[in-house]
């Protein structure tokens, strides 16, 4: 009597397999850039959509879920949350303090946690951010990248070179849980391995999850790696030296170093074909466990990698597809049918649902590809799009330099700068007008200035400018 059920136990287990290691429509590669500080996206087949997605103050991590991307700001000490197409960011989502060096950021279903290499600590707060502990975990030695999964925390020790892990509540803590890395930056984590990048070697690392079967040089040729992120099908490296996005299989075998061109030293990489990440490995879990506890717990982690994510996805396929063609569904616009040109603005069209952007969208400058159903609305809009640019000034052995909008685009969106030299850090980073980040929504300035300290031998800036 109890054949037919266990033909049901593996055929569910067979279908939260594939559904587990499928990639999701819309999924993006996701890598924060150097100067001027920004994350930038590219789809799945290497296509660059933008360098300038989201701005920040020296971001140096990049992770994601199923409904936001989170980045590590070194310069202003906090953790930046947006919408994973950089719509509404809050920069001050958790404010760290304590002038740490902020280097690595990861999330999963209750927590986000951080890295500061000044003090070797990992952070942690809830996923609201709320109930911030900067000492989570204490005793690293220069702690950069940070990953976790069902199970276990894992974080880079880059000065002892070493990969440290602990357990989700921060006990049984090991900081040589796996030695012999050479400048550990970047780690990443699936259902079999931890990966890392060897910054000082030019290589990416592996090993079992146990931390067993350790081979620094799984894959080599990199340019100083950073960041590492993986999904399903392949891993991902930030060539620091190069400003490249690196690409190659899960099991190592054709590296391609400039699967994305054109980023400015890259820092850290992330992707999100597989929005829930790291709770994918308990899918296969579940499915062995046909005695029902186990079972249960397998087909959850399923629905949150399909769920969330999946109509996330779906839009952003849409969105790419209408800005070409959507010109059918869209024709009863007419005259506006012209401006389809502007299709690459697509990924802000995703704003159309929220209501006063919808008439905008008509024009077809904001990508109303991306939003079909809103451009059914669209003939009432007139209003033009948005025109931004960014724009960058460089100094030598200055303390503050400051950059203006030009007068065709006199609003300053965002900005930031960095500095570098001995003993050299970014201090200030605000608008020209002197305040913080504009406080309430429709405040703006005229340019953006920066003030650092210590031995400075190169200050930048740069300004996020529209019309």
């Amino acid at each position: 009597m109890s054949r037919p059920h266990t033909r049901r136990v593996a055929a569910l287990a067979v279908t939260l397999l594939a559904l587990a290691f499928a990639p999701s429509a819309g999924a993006y590669v996701y890598w924060a850039n150097t100067v001027p500080s920004t994350v930038g996206r590219a789809t799945l087949n290497g296509t660059v959509q933008t360098q300038t997605m989201l701005g920040g103050n020296l971001i140096r991590a990049v992770a994601l879920d199923s409904s936001y991307i989170y980045t590590a700001n070194d310069a202003s000490d906090t953790i930046q949350r947006a919408n994973l197409d950089g719509t509404l960011a809050n920069p001050n989502f958790i404010a760290v303090g304590g002038s740490p060096a902020l280097r690595g950021v990861a999330v999963d279903a209750s927590h986000v946690y951080w890295t500061d290499a000044t003090a070797g600590n990992v952070g942690r707060a809830n996923l609201d951010g709320t109930g911030s502990n900067t000492s989570f975990i204490t005793g690293g030695t220069g702690t950069n990248g940070i990953a976790v999964d069902g199970s276990h925390i894992y974080w880079a020790n880059e000065t002892a070179g070493t990969i440290g892990r602990a357990d989700l509540n921060g006990g049984s803590v090991n900081q040589s849980f796996i030695t012999g890395a050479s400048g550990p930056f970047g780690i990443a984590v699936d259902g079999s391995h931890l990966y890392w990048g060897n910054s000082a070697s030019g290589t990416i690392g592996r090993a079992d999850l146990n931390g067993g079967s350790v081979n620094q040089s799984f894959i080599t040729g990199a340019s100083t790696p950073r960041g590492v992120a993986v999904d399903g099908s392949f891993i991902y490296w930030a060539n620091g030296g190069t400003g490249t996005i690196g690409r190659a299989n899960i099991d190592g075998t054709s590296p391609n170093q400039s699967f994305v061109t054109g980023a400015n030293a890259p820092f850290a990489v992330a992707v999100d074909s597989l929005p829930v990440g790291t709770i994918g490995p308990a899918g296969p879990q579940g499915a062995t466990g046909a005695t029902g506890t186990t079972g249960s717990i397998g087909a959850t982690g399923v629905t949150g990698v399909a769920g969330p994510q999946g109509p996330q996805g779906a839009t952003g396929q849409a969105g790419l597809a209408g800005a070409t063609g959507a010109a059918g569904s869209a024709g009863q616009a007419g005259a506006t049918g012209s401006n389809g040109v502007r299709g690459p603005r697509g990924p802000q069209g995703a704003e159309g649902p929220t209501g006063p952007r919808g008439p905008k969208g008509a024009t077809g400058r904001n990508g109303l590809g991306a939003t079909g159903p809103t451009g059914a609305t669209g003939p009432a809009g007139t209003g033009a799009a948005l025109q931004t640019g960014t724009f960058t000034r460089h100094a030598e052995s200055k303390k503050n330099l400051s950059i203006q909008c030009p007068e065709a685009m006199p609003q300053a969106l965002g900005g930031g700068g960095d500095v570098s030299g001995p003993n050299a850090r970014l201090r200030r980073s605000v608008p020209l007008r002197g305040s913080e980040l504009p406080a309430e929504p429709g405040e703006s300035s005229s340019g953006w200035r920066v003030r650092g300290g210590g031995d400075i031998t190169t200050i930048s800036v740069y300004v996020i400018c529209s019309q």
